[in-house]
């Protein structure tokens, strides 16, 4: 039906009513529907917030590794040269990356939720999420502000080079190869022992 039309039919619609139980009566009883209309629209609201949090760990900082390097030769240094006959010892050692440290995150997700109901039974639903993160932090020994690490990853052994007085001798340099491939687990073309 067109709206033309329709128009029509309400207006016959109300000549009618209006003829039959009089003029008075008829505007009362569309005030009356005005009225009815007027406090169905959504008059209730329910708001209920939710806030949950979560601690999880996420990788957040990655470092160089140049002191770990540094340590780890001054350490397979001072062990190779506790091997009798060894000498005079000096070690590189090439790692793969660079060392990785994870961080403490506060996650926190806020949930709105609204709902609303009309007069005529009616109700919607409505809900909005919002999600933030920030580093939890610690204070170190001499104060100063600092992420919480939860986890550090240190890269692999890549290669070792080392350079021993002792290693002309053959069983020298065996006993050192085998040192270094029982230490890191990597291949003997990736060790290089020499005088």
């Amino acid at each position: 039906m067109k709206m033309h039309e329709r128009i029509k039919q309400i207006q016959q619609t109300l000549q009618n009513m209006f003829r039959i139980i009089g003029w008075e009566k008829s505007l009362l009883l569309l005030l009356a529907l005005g009225v009815l209309l007027f406090t169905s629209l959504p008059a209730e609201k329910e708001e209920t917030k939710e806030t949950k949090q979560s601690i999880s760990a996420s990788c957040a900082e990655t470092t160089g590794s140049s002191d770990y390097e540094r340590k780890l030769e001054e350490r397979l240094s001072a062990l190779i040269g506790r091997i009798d006959g060894a000498g005079e010892v000096s070690v590189m050692v090439v790692l793969e990356g660079s060392e990785n440290k994870k961080v403490l995150k506060d996650a926190s997700l806020e949930r709105e939720e609204t709902k609303e109901a009309d007069g005529t039974g009616g109700s919607r639903n409505i809900t909005g999420e919002q999600r933030g993160e920030s580093t939890i932090m610690t204070k170190n020994a001499a104060g100063e502000q600092m992420p919480f690490v939860v986890n550090e990853q240190y890269p692999k052994v890549q290669g070792v080079a080392v350079v021993a007085q002792g290693a002309a001798d053959p069983k020298i340099k065996q006993k050192i190869i085998e040192l270094i491939k029982a230490l890191f687990g990597i291949e003997i073309n990736k060790i290089m022992v020499t005088a």
